[in-house]
């Protein structure tokens, strides 16, 4: 039986690329709706379904649900803040960086160190030009 991620890999991806790739990785986890809501909220709340279909995003408490379910599942092999799940499943190549005729401004965007690399990766899609200093 196919997992949820493998009936649409395209909107778990996209889910994940927004900054949610504990519901990508829960998705693999799970072939059916029903048993991954049942899982994450035994309140009676269905919406893996909505996710899946690429049409919500997901609220604050469900993102908290999933770490912690996906902490269970994973045991000690997942970080806190889940950057390794990104990084490692959303690898984004630069085509080519457009060459600005002018720098007209300069951005410093400091963070923790887990989450740089998904600054980086943000920053290249938008083309700009990521300096380490």
């Amino acid at each position: 039986m196919r997992s949820l991620y493998e009936k649409k890999p395209e909107n778990w991806d996209k889910l994940a690329r927004f900054g949610y790739p504990e519901f990508r990785e829960l998705a693999k986890h799970f072939s059916r709706n029903v048993d991954f809501d049942e899982a994450l909220n035994p309140d009676g709340r269905r919406l893996s379904s909505h996710w899946g279909g690429g049409s919500n995003m997901p609220s604050m408490k469900s993102i908290e649900a999933a770490r912690k379910l996906l902490k269970k599942i994973q045991g000690d092999q997942m970080n806190k803040i889940t950057p390794d799940l990104w990084s490692a499943n959303n690898r984004i190549e630069a085509k080519e960086t457009p060459t600005p005729t002018e720098v007209k401004q300069m951005i410093l965007i400091a963070g923790p160190d887990a989450s740089l690399k998904k600054l980086e990766n943000i920053a290249k899609m938008l083309g700009c030009e990521v300096v380490d200093v």
